[in-house]
């Protein structure tokens, strides 16, 4: 999840969005931008929270939900990449 908000972050900077409060406003930022769709930004908001938990609060992680995103939520990281693969080459053809 960091290298989500990592790039989120650099892409919002290198568009002059820096009202930046915390990483879940880097996820809607996106999808309220249109980089991600506002329905994606959604769903991927609450591993943010998990990304929190497992680097913060190890002692109280829920191991259930580690192993539901594990099984279930991986695509989503392809999904990202997808999506901003078509941002960077509509900026890209904007352009040119």
């Amino acid at each position: 999840m960091q290298i989500v908000i990592d790039v989120g972050n650099h892409i919002l900077a290198a568009i002059g969005e820096s009202q930046i409060e915390d990483y879940t406003d880097i996820i809607d930022k996106l999808g309220e931008r249109n980089i991600i769709s506002a329905e994606f930004a959604q769903s991927i908001r609450g591993m943010v929270g998990l990304r929190n938990i497992l680097i913060h609060e190890y002692s109280s992680i829920d191991l259930n939900k580690v192993y539901d995103i594990l099984q279930n939520k991986l695509d989503d990281f392809y999904k990202f990449i997808e999506y901003i693969e078509d941002y960077l080459k509509k900026k890209i053809e904007k352009q040119n």
